[in-house]
């Protein structure tokens, strides 16, 4: 069974390249917030051959802002840029190879920023954290390559 679903597409490593935290809450108590993502991005910044391997990099950027409901008062963002290295073999070609790099690349990336947005929100907040809402990596890649198009017709 796994023989079939196994991908050469391989996650190597990532780091945060930054991350900036403006908070106003101490306390969530029972005030609901309306959490928002803005400025969510990818860019395939780099892919290499070394040796019998291809080297992509990839960044994923977004910010998230927690508002309260009743006086539409921001008091949480957070701001993040990570990078992600990821490889094949070389008999993949460069073009599925930055697709993989573009779904699965900022799929990962988006759940270790997922992870990131909750601990770094619980250590601001007395109780509980912020629950970043879902991100679709087939839409984000769609848009993208709209937006491409369209900049590029003109």
């Amino acid at each position: 069974m796994s023989k079939g679903v196994l991908s050469d597409f391989k996650f190597l490593n990532n780091r945060v390249l930054s991350m900036s935290i403006k908070n106003s809450i101490f306390s969530l108590g029972d005030e609901p917030l309306e959490c928002a993502l803005r400025n969510i991005d990818y860019n395939v910044t780099k892919i290499d051959e070394i040796e019998d391997s291809r080297i992509g990099i990839i960044t994923f950027s977004l910010e998230i802002c927690a508002k309260t409901k009743a006086k539409k008062k921001t008091v949480f963002t957070m701001r993040l840029e990570l990078e992600g290295a990821f490889a094949t073999n070389k008999q993949c070609p460069v073009d599925e190879f930055t697709k993989n790099l573009e779904l699965s690349g900022t799929s990962a990336l988006i759940s270790i920023a997922r992870s990131i947005v909750i601990i770094n929100s619980g250590l601001c907040m007395l109780d509980g954290q912020l629950r970043m809402p879902m991100i679709s990596p087939i839409a984000l890649y769609e848009h993208k390559h709209a937006k491409d198009n369209n900049e590029s017709e003109q």
